[in-house]
């Protein structure tokens, strides 16, 4: 608008007699990973030094580099896209030409370089191998290297495009986990060493992706008045599916869908009998396919169809299904026995039991049986005597000691046993396909006893005792006719008088 010529803000990297065959380069460490796979282009303006326009240039001797009457170059730019250190990166180079010629202008489709990689997964390296007589006479053998089998130094492997740029990829570099960006120039001169800079101008990624996504939710309840109920929920969720606070999606393909449901037991058994006997149970699925290979930048959608069954591998399925139920009474007895007794017990029977898959894991399974019994009785603070009550009658204090309590039982007993026997089995997928299996059995108490002495004083009592019986998971008759419990490993006693 006011015509005035902006300030130059491009980063410039300048050498003095670079050797041929050298390069000169800047690094930058991000704090966090970037991800780059949600964008379609690579873009960056290149300014090559220009020997004819000194008045732009900070030295007065540049080299000439361009090759005279060619389309060539002797000095070639690159940029690094790097994962870790130098081991996993994708590397662009391009040759440069004086100025801002449209020609340095770094133009790459991330695509080019994931389909590039894509390639390579299948392929073989052709390697030569220099194999000494030791008679003076030396022989070159040809062997060939599966790419993905070979070490990281061997994967190594480059591209031309049709603009001149040459693609290369070094080990197993991903867009989605960019941690390093390394840009600079290279000596390609055999003879002439090299004087001069180059300007860097808007690294940026763009044509971001705009994928059409959706998320849908269903869920329905019935309710048979106070006998149970039945929910069931549906939810799918594209993998590209973001809310206003998130720029992007996932990254799975998501369905889960759940049903869980509740009956009353006892509104089957005569009311008088004052029993509650809920059952619940509930089933859930869950399924994510991912949009790209773990730990990967290809999109599962470019594989080539033979390979498609890659999808089954690193899809996650989980499968959950539980089940308990608890007997108690709802209503106190008006005898005794039965109001001190059972009156205060619950019984619990639960089982669960889970299945899964990962892109790690080939099958796992886990499953549990828990068994408790519970016992609380409340006595509450009534149980005392006054046993200063003969005093009454002694002048000034008699009245007040008189009052003295004591409580002779306790105002609470707690005691909870649980008794737990789990299974799990886990094969992965690497190589050998290892298995690994465990079967556990355990038993926990714990008691713990109130007694309020005086009615400012109270006495606690606690003690918990975890026994371990895996040496018995196969005989478990056994702990019932011999009263064997196994190893006790925790015991643990406590007081206190408050």
């Amino acid at each position: 608008i006011t015509g005035l010529r902006s300030k130059e803000q491009s980063l410039v990297l300048s050498t003095e007699n670079l050797p041929p065959g050298y390069a000169v380069s800047a690094r930058k460490q991000f704090y966090d990973v970037k991800d780059m796979s949600h964008y379609g282009t690579l873009k960056m303006f290149v300014h090559g030094w220009d020997p004819m326009r000194a008045n732009y240039e900070a030295l007065n001797n540049f080299t000439r580099y361009e090759v005279a009457g060619t389309d060539s170059s002797n000095l070639e730019f690159f940029l690094r896209l790097t994962k870790n250190s130098e081991e996993d990166y994708y590397e662009i180079r391009k040759p440069i030409f004086p100025g801002w010629d449209p020609r340095n202008e770094l133009k790459i489709p991330m695509k080019d370089l994931l389909n590039f990689k894509i390639s390579l997964a299948d392929s073989t390296i052709l390697d030569t191998v220099i194999v000494q007589s030791g008679t003076g006479t030396d022989s070159t053998v040809y062997q060939t290297f599966s790419w993905n089998t070979s070490p990281k130094e061997r994967q190594y492997a480059t591209k031309r495009m049709a603009d001149g740029s040459t693609l290369v990829v070094h080990g197993a570099p991903t867009i989605s986990q960019v941690k390093y960006l390394k840009a600079g120039f290279r000596n390609l001169s055999q003879t002439e060493e090299m004087t001069g800079e180059i300007w860097m101008d808007e690294l940026r990624v763009t044509d971001v992706e705009q994928e059409i996504a959706t998320a849908a939710t269903v869920s329905a309840t019935m309710q048979f008045a106070d006998l149970g109920g039945v929910t069931v929920s549906l939810e799918k969720r594209d993998a590209d599916f973001h809310d206003a606070q998130t720029q992007f999606g996932s990254g799975n393909n998501s369905i889960s869908a759940s049903v869980s449901g509740n009956v009353n037991l006892n509104k089957f058994l005569p009311e008088s009998w004052g029993l509650n006997i809920p059952v619940n149970s509930t089933y859930r699925y869950t399924q994510r396919q991912p949009k790209f290979l773990p730990y990967n930048d290809i999109r599962i959608q470019d594989l080539d169809p033979s390979l498609r069954d890659t999808l089954a591998s690193v899809t996650e399925l989980t499968q959950n299904f539980n089940w308990n139920i608890n007997l108690s009474k709802r209503s106190k007895s008006d005898f005794w026995l039965p109001k001190y007794t059972i009156d205060n017990l619950t019984l619990t029977l639960a089982n669960a039991q889970t299945a899964s898959q990962s892109a790690t894991i080939a099958k796992q399974t886990n499953s549990s049986v828990t068994g408790a019994v519970k016992y609380n009785l409340n006595l509450g603070k009534n149980f005392t005597i006054q046993p200063l009550s003969f005093m009454n009658g002694f002048p000034l204090v008699g009245e007040k000691i008189s009052a003295f309590t004591l409580g002779y039982l306790p105002s609470a007993f707690n005691f909870n046993m649980d008794g737990v026997e789990s299974n799990n089995f886990s094969r992965s997928r690497n190589i050998n396909g290892t298995e690994t299996e465990s079967n556990k059995l355990s038993l926990k108490r714990n008691v713990a006893v109130d007694w309020p002495i005086m009615p400012t004083m109270l006495a606690r009592y606690t003690r918990r005792m975890d026994n371990n019986l895996d040496s018995l998971v196969d005989n478990k008759a056994a702990i019932i006719k011999t009263g064997n419990l196994g190893h006790l490993g925790t015991l643990q006693e406590g007081y206190s008088l408050s």
